[in-house]
């Protein structure tokens, strides 16, 4: 299934927030928060392209300004919690 643009956007927004306001140990929580009104049947595309940008953060991202210590760890633990929540 492909996303719409809305749906592309708020999953960029979604890890830029999480990468640079959350606390490593509210990622899990954030994540089923900022994704409980995603469609049901759009929830495996939409969490696979999240998944996909969490991963962009750890091979690209990772010396960009703003996103400083623990967006390894961060990103690393989102992509884990997307993994349960398909």
């Amino acid at each position: 299934m492909i996303l719409n643009f809305n749906e592309f956007k708020l999953a960029s927004e979604i890890v830029e927030k999480i990468i640079k306001e959350i606390n490593i140990n509210d990622v899990e929580n954030s994540l089923k928060e900022l994704t409980k009104d995603i469609k049901p049947d759009r929830r495996t595309a939409f969490f696979n392209h999240v998944n996909s940008l969490f991963l962009n953060v750890l091979l690209n991202r990772l010396d960009e300004p703003g996103f400083g210590e623990g967006a390894k760890e961060k990103a690393t633990k989102a992509r884990k919690v997307l993994n349960t929540l398909k």
